[in-house]
């Protein structure tokens, strides 16, 4: 038996065999601990609190070892989590409030700092799709289960790239140049290095090697006279990290320095702050919890290689003033947009060579400030993109291979840069689209792309770029795709016009006729079944689609194909698909409550990858046969829809997950 004691978070237990009472080993939380390498995470109330494990005995004395993890400006409710093996961030999910349906990284050095990384899209329909997080050994990725495409994935959304570090010593051996390094501090996910050169201070930088540097260190044969060198951490999964401090050799009078913000010592209420336009997807934002909070500030420090008169300049969003300070000097600068742009300082600023350090402080709630760039070119005007960063080469040879009226099929060259990370292929009804999220048909390392589901006799142009591993697009490679057309045609069976075989009954809800088992049959007992006879207009590939409901939350709703007598589908699965709600731990939904659903009738894995039929032109028969065990809440049935259109749906189909919205 347990029992707790208000305020301090005390909690006895006794043996209820022996009577004996003693201290619980941690504070009442209400489920969902999380249990780190040496510290224990929980929920009381609405807040998070952390302290070591094993805390006894857990009393006045030590209260000062339990910690409010998230000390934001509003509560964090939160479910599922996990922290870091560091025990410094801990992912989770948001519930309620501003942070509801949102993966969140809480930094455990200041509480404050509270990431929301990704919004999660969830239905919770079953413990698949529900909210569990898990972080990667250096958070820089996080991995969450969502089934916003219908069934549940995992995927994986970027928190930071990989650390930039400090040491890179170069030195001249004849000829060659020699680069020495130390990993970052954080490097359990660290694969390899990436080596930079260019020939001008912080513009233009080129991959050098062709290989992934497993080792600290790298011989350039064959440097020019003057060369500016970086290298740049690289995780087994290909993401890249941020640059180092470069090294130079050979005459230089013109340097551009760069350092993020957020990588800086932060003092609130300037925090980290994940906004994924920002190179490391992180930037500094002030955000005050309090009205009283005042200035936040970042202490940076920057290698200088000598000592000349710097043009400070600052990518930067919102509205107020910041200051910056280094060498016994200040400057200031007014931001006053919403998106990210440059600004530029009111008067330059002597940095001495060497390690110098530089502060950036502000008090304008809500500023966020993201890069800052001291360059010793009074001409200079940073763009949206990183100067440093090569830009890839375009695409060329971009032919397709099969057009037909179901697919197009298109190929191209391979990309010869060193750097490449993947290709994003494009689509549109016009030549003048823009590339976005809404346009994007998939991204890839393949040179092969198959496009399907479109209608037939469109005009369709496809852009596809390369991508190389800073982000960085190259300009698009078009091409105008014309679709052949053909004769279509599409079918509605509606169950009033199936012939219905014993142990099915006729019903309606909701507007729709349906049918389904009223009563569970013996388990041995032959499937009943649906069956339309009718005639396909046209020879051709037929999509299935149908219109169904269950109440039944527990069990999935197997339905059986056949066509013309033959089962050429061993077994349709028709998942499940409920409104936002854990329906594994109900009973189902109740009459009047069903939500019905129209989506295409694909074969479950038992029976291979299917989704359509061939039929001749002329008369058929399809059947639907229903488990007899199904019953009283298993599938009901309303209508099944046949199209060798394959850019048909269905009327009422919707491809939501989350139904209340």
């Amino acid at each position: 038996m347990n029992w707790q004691r208000c305020y301090y978070f005390q909690r006895w237990q006794m043996d209820l065999a022996s009577g004996k009472v003693q201290l619980a080993a941690y504070p009442p939380y209400g489920g969902h601990e999380i249990i780190g390498g040496d510290t224990l995470v929980g929920r009381y109330g609405s807040m998070l609190l952390s302290h070591k494990l094993g805390l006894l005995p857990l009393d006045e004395a030590r209260a000062n070892e339990v910690r409010i993890w998230s000390n934001w400006a509003t509560p964090v409710p939160s479910d599922y989590g996990q922290l870091s093996p560091d025990d410094r961030w801990l992912v989770t999910n948001g519930t309620e409030g501003e942070v509801a349906g949102k993966r969140l990284l809480i930094d455990g050095h200041e509480t404050g700092t509270v990431l929301q990384i990704v919004h999660d899209f969830s239905s919770r329909n079953s413990w698949d799709s529900n909210t569990y997080t898990r972080v990667s050994p250096d958070a820089t990725k996080l991995a969450h289960m969502c089934d916003m495409l219908g069934d549940t994935d995992v995927y994986v959304a970027l928190a930071r790239r990989p650390q930039a570090f400090r040491g890179v010593v170069l030195a001249r051996e004849g000829r060659q140049v020699r680069l020495r390094w130390q990993p970052p501090a954080a490097a359990r996910e660290v694969a390899g290095y990436n080596v930079y050169r260019t020939g001008e201070s912080g513009r233009s930088y080129q991959w050098l090697n062709r290989d992934r540097v497993t080792g600290t260190e790298f011989v350039d044969v064959s440097p020019p006279a003057t060369a500016f060198y970086a290298v740049a951490a690289e995780e087994h999964s290909g993401v890249e990290g941020l640059y180092s401090q470069k090294v130079h050799t050979g005459p230089a009078t013109r340097f551009r320095l760069y350092a993020e913000v957020e990588e800086g010592d932060l003092t609130p209420p300037l925090r980290q702050h994940f906004d994924g336009l920002c190179a490391n997807f992180r930037c500094a934002r002030v955000w005050k919890e309090t009205p009283q909070a005042s200035t936040g500030a970042a202490r940076l420090t920057l290698t200088v290689p000598a000592q000349v008169s710097f043009v400070l300049w600052v990518r930067a969003r919102g509205e107020g003033s910041f200051r910056c300070q280094a060498g016994g000097a200040t400057t200031t600068g007014q931001v006053a947009s919403a998106q990210w742009s440059w600004t530029r300082a009111d008067r330059p600023l002597v940095l001495p060579a060497g390690e110098a350090p530089v502060t950036i402080a502000s008090d304008a709630d809500g500023l966020c400030l993201d890069r800052v760039l001291p360059t010793s070119e009074t001409a200079d005007r940073p763009g949206e993109r990183d100067a440093r960063d090569p830009v890839p080469s375009p695409v060329e040879g971009l032919r397709a291979t099969t057009v037909t009226a179901h697919e197009v099929r298109l190929t191209w060259i391979p990309s010869p840069d060193l750097d490449l990370d993947f290709y994003s292929v494009y689509i549109a009804d016009r030549p003048d689209f823009v590339l976005g999220n809404a346009t994007v048909l998939t991204s890839g390392k393949s040179t092969d792309f198959l496009d399907w589901g479109f209608k037939p006799g469109s005009t369709l142009y496809y852009k596809v770029v390369a991508i190389n591993k800073r982000g960085v697009a190259a300009k698009p490679a078009t091409l105008r795709v014309q679709v052949p057309n053909m004769e279509t045609a599409t079918l509605e069976l509606a169950i009033a016009d199936a012939e219905l075989t014993e142990g099915l009954a006729r019903g309606a809800a909701k507007g729709f006729a349906f049918a389904h088992v009223p009563t569970p049959l013996p388990k041995d007992a032959p499937r009943p079944k649906a069956t339309w006879a009718f005639a396909a207009p046209v020879e051709g590939t037929y999509y299935r689609w149908a219109r169904y409901t269950t109440f039944d939350a527990k069990q999935a709703s197997l339905l059986w194909i056949e066509v013309d007598g033959d089962q050429r589908v061993n077994g349709t699965n028709w998942r499940l698909r409920f409104p936002n709600t854990l329906t594994r731990h109900l009973d189902g939904v109740k009459p009047g409550e069903e939500t019905w659903f129209t989506d295409k009738a694909a074969s479950g894995w038992w029976a291979g990858p299917t989704d359509s039929v061939t039929l001749n032109a002329g008369p058929h028969t399809l059947s639907v046969a229903f488990e007899p065990t199904h019953a009283p809440n298993g599938p009901r049935l309303s209508a099944v829809f046949l199209s060798n259109d394959p850019s048909y749906r269905p009327p009422g189909y919707d491809p939501r997950v989350d139904f209340r919205k």
